[in-house]
């Protein structure tokens, strides 16, 4: 036995002993008992340890929004993500009860949509379609339009942010912003 010298493994890593194992294959070895050296775990389920960390972010053009109840969907049991490193390298994660799942049930689709969030937190990268960054113009048009909500006396929680939208949206009917618009 090899491997009893070395060092006590640090936090998060196992312990592993040399052993040597029968390979079965006689035949393998001319006609000898075949032997062959693997890496064998000291904890009970060490093999079922997770994949090496990879760099994973989501393919473009995967579908990141929530799960709709009483809309199928097929498409929401898969997330298809690439290595950063290596964007030839694909990893497709399929939820578990896509089978049995009923779009008709608030608590099946509530499942699906935890085990999507689950997969995006775990995931580098965009989590959601980006959005495009204020350009400098609607930033001052934002800022003015908060800034008189407080004047007349509101505070963050009591500004009405859907009339802030609405105005917002009216300032910039019709205006056209021609690119290269500085960004906020």
């Amino acid at each position: 036995r090899r491997g009893l010298d070395r060092a006590t493994p640090h936090h998060g890593e196992e312990s592993y002993d040399d052993e040597l194992t029968d390979s079965g294959d006689e035949a393998h070895s001319g006609g000898e008992l075949g032997m062959e050296e693997r890496i064998m775990p000291k904890e009970k389920h060490g093999w079922n340890r997770p994949t090496k960390h990879r760099n994973w972010e989501f393919v473009p053009g995967t579908d990141l929004e929530a799960a709709e109840v009483g809309k199928p969907d097929p498409s929401k049991f898969f997330l298809i993500r690439q290595n950063k490193d290596n964007p030839l390298e694909k990893d497709i994660r399929q939820y578990a009860g896509w089978e049995t799942l009923d779009w008709d049930d608030p608590n099946d689709i509530e499942s699906l949509n935890r085990a999507r969030r689950q997969v995006r937190s775990r995931t580098g990268g965009y989590i959601a379609v980006p959005r495009m960054p204020y350009t400098q113009m609607e930033k001052d048009v934002l800022k003015n339009l908060v800034q008189q909500a407080i004047q007349s006396g509101k505070d963050r929680l009591t500004i009405d942010w859907d009339e802030i939208s609405r105005n917002m949206s009216k300032h910039f009917e019709g205006i056209v912003q021609e690119p290269g618009q500085p960004m906020a």
